[in-house]
């Protein structure tokens, strides 16, 4: 999902698929977010997965304190997120 900067949007209106799980990959551009939006993100889309691997060159897993622990300006003002 790239949806330039309308992915926090996005999560909210699909909140009963999220349920089920579904495997997704999706651009997190926490420079067009509010702290309020990173905030739900990491909470009901990152949190409520076993899990959750970042994309920047190569795949690694996010820090121990999910999104909150990425540098944005390491990644580019972007970077991909897998959570499955």
């Amino acid at each position: 999902m790239d949806i330039e900067g309308h992915e926090p949007k996005a999560f909210v209106g699909m909140s009963e698929l999220l349920s089920h799980k579904p495997v997704i990959y999706f651009e997190y551009s926490p420079h067009r977010y509010s702290d309020d939006e990173v905030n739900w993100i990491q909470k009901n889309v990152v949190d409520a997965y076993d899990k959750a691997r970042l994309y920047s060159d190569q795949w690694y897993d996010l820090p121990e304190n999910g999104l909150h622990g990425l540098n944005p300006e390491e990644h580019r003002f972007h970077m991909n997120v897998l959570v499955c």
